[in-house]
């Protein structure tokens, strides 16, 4: 074999594996990016509230929602939350997210039975995404947000509050 076949011999392989290589790295970027992006989650603290007075509500969970993606957080007594999504505590990715809360009423007393019996403190709208009417973007002013609620009004209060004819 002459020297300058060796020569284009060898040259052919190094373009080949060089092709191959690069292919290989431009695959091996693309997945780093795709992850890096996936998993930048921006921190979000906030507060719950009652509308009426202010006051935090004291206990629950609150859950926020966007296609694909869930986290949720638990309430502290002073009404803060941070939220987590694959850990505590370490945020949520950019978007548009439905809020709501669950676990917010404290048992009161037991049935008979034994079950619990709940007393409903937050308005039952506020216990599921699609009817709360509270939407967060994320990534929220200052990483804070306040969430304000109703309370619940039991029918005895509604009607004792509701003017004679």
């Amino acid at each position: 074999m002459s020297h300058w076949n060796y020569c284009t011999k060898y040259i052919q392989q190094y373009e080949y594996y060089m092709k191959r290589a690069s292919v290989l790295f431009h695959i091996f970027a693309g997945c780093l990016l795709f992850i890096a992006g996936c998993g930048s989650n921006v921190p979000l603290k906030g507060k719950v509230s009652y509308s009426d007075d202010g006051s935090p509500v004291t206990m629950g969970s609150i859950y926020f929602v966007s296609s694909g993606h869930m986290a949720r957080s638990q309430l502290n007594s002073d009404g803060t939350f941070v939220v987590g999504s694959l850990r505590e505590r370490d945020g949520l990715p950019k978007g548009t997210y439905l809020v709501y809360l669950q676990d917010t009423s404290p048992v009161v007393g037991t049935t008979p039975s034994g079950d619990p019996i709940y007393q409903r403190l937050v308005d039952a709208k506020y216990e599921c995404e699609t009817t709360s009417g509270i939407t967060v973007e994320v990534p929220a002013p200052k990483g804070r947000i306040e969430i304000v609620v109703d309370r619940h009004v039991s029918k005895n209060n509604k009607a004792a509050s509701t003017p004679s004819d």
